[in-house]
């Protein structure tokens, strides 16, 4: 048994000594001695935010390679080139491959990853994202961080970033995506119309999951939410203006977020992108207070189903399922490096990443600008920068 134990030890710290190798690429495919073996290690990729799955060694393109005379790696990871004709089965990039007693297993990562850091981006999962949540709990879900982004003031610091790119690309339309409950619209369109002196922005929400509750407080309060589902990566050509999203791109993969970016360029439409939540030690903390919060604010949220208050008051599942989502969102959201990287050759934008402090919190935001034909002339603006 002490053997066993000892010999997970040693395979785990072999599993996470690769990932510190490779990085958090967006893509991989995991090939092992057997299929069971290959979902095994890709389970394990897939809590540090890679897109991976699992494949066996001996009914995959990769026996063609290993017959080649592959050196034994004695249990590290190192950079191997591979042969043209076996590169070509896979769109992804360069491989890391590890030699292991069961066999070799070959971990293909994408052009795109992020930066390696000490404290990687972890993609657990949310149960928002969960499409067998019921409906009942994922809106009330949306109407409390609805609700909790719009008391806080929360991303009142961006308006006058959102304002000026409006009056810079001549737009007076805003898609927000990923929209949920609302996110801060019902007060962030009165905060950008007063940076731009009266003028109020034409809103537009969607969400691949619209809520219906949101959608008729969107009208009252002067806002339109598209009722039929709106995927972020594949925006309608319908949806013109400048493109937002709040809290929403911690929900994406990277290679999702950087569909999200690349659906934005091909548009040429401007884009924002904001987080409040950040991978720091004293935001996880705050975590803890979440169930408190969820019951002081449910009173403020209109209307409010009997869904809303059995959940929270008398069955109190909403509070422990927003505090879990809250830590879990912390331990996914991307720094201002990271979003970079993931609009690495999307040029033709300006690209810019940085922080904003308000009242204690950082927020951090992505903001995508089309360079226009003029803009390029002569001494050139830099393509991508990091400020904050």
């Amino acid at each position: 048994m002490w053997t066993d134990q000892r010999s997970r030890c040693a395979e785990q710290a072999a599993l996470n000594e690769a990932v510190a190798h490779v990085g958090s690429s967006s893509r991989a495919t995991v090939f092992g001695e057997n299929t069971d073996e290959g979902d095994h290690v890709a389970r394990h990729f897939q809590l540090f935010g890679l897109s991976a799955t699992g494949g066996e060694l001996w009914r995959s393109p990769v026996q063609r390679a290993r017959s080649r005379g592959w050196p034994d790696l004695s249990g590290s990871w190192q950079d191997m080139p591979l042969p043209d004709d076996v590169r070509n089965t896979s769109s992804v990039g360069e491989p890391r491959i590890l030699r292991r007693s069961s066999g070799i297993m070959m971990i293909m990562s994408s052009t795109i990853g992020l930066p390696r850091t000490p404290w990687p981006r972890l993609h657990l999962f949310e149960l928002c994202d969960q499409p067998w949540l019921p409906p009942a709990l994922r809106n009330a879900e949306t109407d409390y961080l609805a609700v909790a982004v719009s008391v806080g003031e929360v991303f009142d610091p961006l308006a006058s970033k959102i304002g000026e790119l409006m009056d810079r690309t001549d737009s007076d339309r805003i898609v927000d995506l990923a929209s949920g409950g609302g996110g801060p619209w019902p007060r962030l369109a009165a905060v950008i119309g007063a940076a731009r002196g009266g003028r109020v922005p034409e809103v537009t929400l969607t969400d691949r999951y619209p809520n219906q509750r949101a959608i008729a407080r969107a009208a009252d309060a002067g806002l339109a939410y598209a009722h039929d589902p709106i995927d972020a990566r594949a925006v309608p050509a319908s949806l013109v203006g400048v493109r937002t999203m709040f809290e929403g791109l911690h929900h994406l993969r990277p290679d999702e977020a950087r569909a999200v970016l690349e659906d934005a360029h091909r548009a040429r439409a401007p884009i924002v992108i904001g987080e409040a939540l950040s991978r720091r030690i004293a935001v996880l903390i705050t975590t803890v207070l979440i169930p408190v919060l969820v019951l002081v604010l449910t009173p403020r949220i209109r209307p409010r189903s009997a869904w809303q208050l059995l959940f929270t008051y008398v069955i109190p599942i909403l509070p422990l399922v927003i505090a879990w989502d809250g830590l879990v969102s912390c331990l996914r959201t991307y720094r201002p490096a990271e979003l970079l990287a993931l609009t690495r050759d999307l040029d033709g934008h300006r690209w810019v990443a940085g922080h904003v402090r308000h009242r204690g919190a950082t927020l951090t935001y992505l903001i995508g600008e089309p360079v226009s034909g003029d803009s390029t002339a002569g001494a050139p603006a830099p393509r991508r920068g990091r400020t904050g």
